[in-house]
């Protein structure tokens, strides 16, 4: 029993419980066990609505009492445990209360059970909401920030048995039960599946459309689940404002899984969205695959197709002037779009003339006037054939470029397994599985390492949706059978693997949920080695470039320049994008792994720091060899084009790179000459793959702007030694 300072209990027995309460509320230090007792008894016994106010500072108390002074909750005997968290699982304002608690274990494993093994809570609290008079808004609000946050998530990181794929999982399964239990659909269910986009939209959208773990049926699993449980309960019922945000969102996953196969499928789920709700610029933003927009564009009806090639026409017009100064990857995409407007439109709309509508427009016209004036021979090409397709063959040139895009028949058979790549991911990379099983002699594996594979079977990362869920453990402090060393060890082989077999498919598609991860990672304990975790940090991050430069190099130099880092983080971002340019530039095949490697081990760091620069000053010496420069070009087209495409996106990285210096940099006294030093040696790196492309710098820009760029160094009193310099051609 808990006495007053006295030892006396000084609470009255004939006292009302919300009288009691309202007392012990301001001084719970003078409560004895026999008024927390019959309190929680109450609140256990009685169907409580959110709106009883006599109820309320029960709660209050109640909260007060067992959670906030964090030992009471312990002292009690199972049954009024269990009786406490029956409480929790029936009213929302008590949940309320005790989530915003200090963490402690206690808390944790309470919320455990109400999310993982109460079935009851989520729904009970949701109906707790629906059914009160009081201010539904903001207790949905509330509601959809707990659930479909990073609220509860975060509390329940601490308890070992939880990670974010199991999270979603469970969340999924709430949120498919009240979505299909609930009845009448409600307009809210739109904005809950917003918000938990938020909390990580790969694996959110993953888990919830197209994964079929932990006996789930996700929205995606066929065409009548697809119609009657997320068009007509969660789409159709949200406001418009809530609509064009989901088909957005839904748009740049399906642009990541498009494929000829499941084209037919998308175009389905996109008609049934409403096309017109997405903005066709914001798209071409963030989803570059060209099957993908196919299957958009011939989703659209005539009259927003022709809006959408007037769009196209513009882009494709500005990106001939893009490429002179930093290299548009895009233009050869606009071009193929605009081919797939012209096709549907003629197939559609034969009545419709291409040259009435396109050929007389004026940007139309100015676009081809300043990309006839383009240096590069391909945007001169592009454009004469563009020109000819939209006046019906009337100009008259002839070209011996083709140009091939994506173009195909919608078919009637909506195979929505065909969404599901990610079991065809496996299929096809069960080959490195079987590789990694046969070859019992590691040595023999040519990777660009000489850490050997671990021996433990149970340790090995064979898929690199795996390797993610490793890195997510590792980020979030999870509990996890491997150690950072080890993630970043293992998953370095498998995606060296993937590269030497030429089986890219899944680091593609999941290029844009691992760098961020490994950009941030660091180690766990005192005991890991720094120097190894940066290097291979490095390795992975350069494996993505290998199998996605576009992609990969954009997101790198959009962290360099847009996000919050770190000198360390800064230092591998850059030192990624200068020998990722490297390694793109000189590849025809996999390099093998010989004592040249860009990434060996054998550098002696002496500090966490100079890694960069030890790394950048290995390259400069390989990069240069007269093995490679006398290396005889493949002949065939399609290496000639790998080295023609690689070639302009490392254009693009160094005007990147120049831009951001001449933008200012400024990291402080402690840190800014480290960084620009090796900020220049990154930029001398970038330029010397391509200084002697002179027919792609026709007027100097890209030369121009390198020597700006080192004048501004030496203003600053910022050199670099004159062998960094001496195969830039600037000497």
């Amino acid at each position: 029993m808990i006495l007053n300072k006295n030892g006396k209990n000084i609470i009255a027995l004939g006292s009302s419980t919300s009288q009691i309460n309202n007392n012990l509320i301001k001084n719970y230090d003078d409560v004895s066990i026999d008024d927390v007792l019959p309190n929680i008894d109450t609140l256990y016994n009685n169907d409580i609505s959110l709106e009883d106010n006599n109820h309320l500072s029960n709660i209050m108390f109640l909260n007060k009492i067992c959670f906030t002074d964090k030992i009471i909750y312990e002292l009690l005997t199972e049954e009024y445990k269990n009786k406490i968290i029956t409480i929790l699982s029936n009213n929302f304002i008590f949940f309320n209360q005790f989530i915003n608690n200090e963490d402690t274990k206690i808390i944790s494993e309470i919320l455990y059970k109400l999310i993982y093994e109460n079935n009851k809570a989520f729904s009970n609290h949701y109906t707790n909401i629906i059914n009160t008079t009081l201010d539904k808004r903001q207790l949905l609000a509330t509601f959809k920030t707990l659930y479909f946050g990073s609220k509860i998530f975060n509390k329940l990181l601490d308890l070992k048995e939880v990670n974010i794929y199991n999270y979603v999982n469970r969340l999924f399964h709430l949120y498919y039960e009240l979505v299909t239990t609930q009845g009448e659909a409600k307009e809210h269910y739109g904005d809950f599946l917003l918000h938990a986009i938020k909390l990580n939209a790969f694996i959110i959208m993953e888990q919830f459309f197209i994964s079929n773990e932990n006996n789930s049926i996700p929205f995606f699993v066929n065409k009548d689940h697809f119609t009657q449980i997320f068009i007509n309960k969660i789409y159709k019922p949200s406001n418009t404002v809530t609509k064009k945000k989901i088909t957005f969102e839904i748009s740049k996953f399906l642009s990541k899984i498009a494929n000829k196969y499941n084209y037919s499928t998308i175009n389905y789920i996109l008609k049934s969205l409403n096309p017109v709700f997405l903005d066709f610029e914001r798209l071409l933003t963030y989803c570059k695959n060209e099957i993908f927009i196919f299957a958009y564009i011939k989703a659209c009806s005539i009259s927003h197709t022709k809006r959408l090639m007037n769009v196209l026409i513009i882009k494709w017009s500005n990106s001939a002037t893009a490429v002179k100064k930093s290299y548009s990857s895009d233009d050869l995409l606009f071009t193929k779009l605009i081919l797939i407007c012209c096709n549907k439109l003629e197939k559609e709309d034969p009545l419709t003339s291409l040259e009435s509508q396109f050929a007389h427009n004026s940007v139309f016209l100015n676009g081809v006037s300043k990309r006839l004036v383009n240096p590069l021979p391909m945007i001169v090409e592009r454009t004469m054939i563009i020109a000819r397709r939209i006046t019906n063959n009337k100009v008259d040139y002839e070209t011996k470029v083709e140009i091939e895009f994506f173009d195909g028949d919608i078919e009637d058979d909506k195979d929505f397994e065909n969404l599901n790549v990610m079991d065809k991911l496996e299929e096809v990379e069960n080959e490195s599985k079987e590789i990694l099983k046969l070859e019992d002699n590691v040595k023999q594996i040519s990777l660009s390492s000489n850490e050997p594979l671990t021996n433990d079977i149970n340790k090995r990362i064979f898929f690199i949706k795996d390797f993610l869920k490793q890195l997510l453990s590792v980020s979030s402090n999870s509990t996890n059978k491997l150690s950072c060393k080890e993630v970043l060890n293992e998953g370095c082989k498998l995606m060296n693997l993937k590269l030497k077999h030429k089986k890219t498919e899944e680091l593609k598609f999941y290029v844009e949920e691992l760098l961020p991860l490994l950009i941030n990672i660091k180690e766990t304990n005192e005991n890991e080695d720094s120097e190894f975790l940066e290097s291979y940090k490095i390795k992975c991050i350069i494996c993505l470039i290998k199998a996605y430069p576009s992609k990969a190099l954009d997101l790198l130099l959009e962290n360099l320049f847009f996000k919050e880092f770190n000198i360390q983080q800064r230092l591998s971002i850059l030192t990624s994008i200068g020998v990722g340019c490297l390694e793109i530039k000189n590849e025809t095949s996999l390099p093998k792994n010989d004592n040249n490697t860009v990434l060996s081990e054998n550098n002696n760091i002496k500090n966490d720091i100079f890694i960069h620069d030890d790394l950048m000053k290995k390259s400069q010496i390989t990069w240069r060899s007269r093995k490679l420069d006398l290396k005889k070009q493949e002949s065939t087209q399609k290496t000639r084009i790998l080295r023609t495409e690689n070639t302009m996106i490392i254009i693009k990285v160094c005007y990147s790179l120049i831009a951001g210096w001449l933008r200012g940099i400024d990291l402080g006294a402690t840190f800014d000459r480290i960084f620009k030093e090796h900020y220049l040696r990154c930029l001398s790196l970038v330029y010397s793959l391509i200084s002697d492309e002179k027919h792609l710098d026709p007027n100097r820009d890209l030369e121009n702007g390198v020597k700006e760029v080192l004048v501004d160094a030496f203003k600053q009193d910022i050199l670099i030694d004159k062998d960094t310099l001496k195969d830039t051609n600037l000497m």
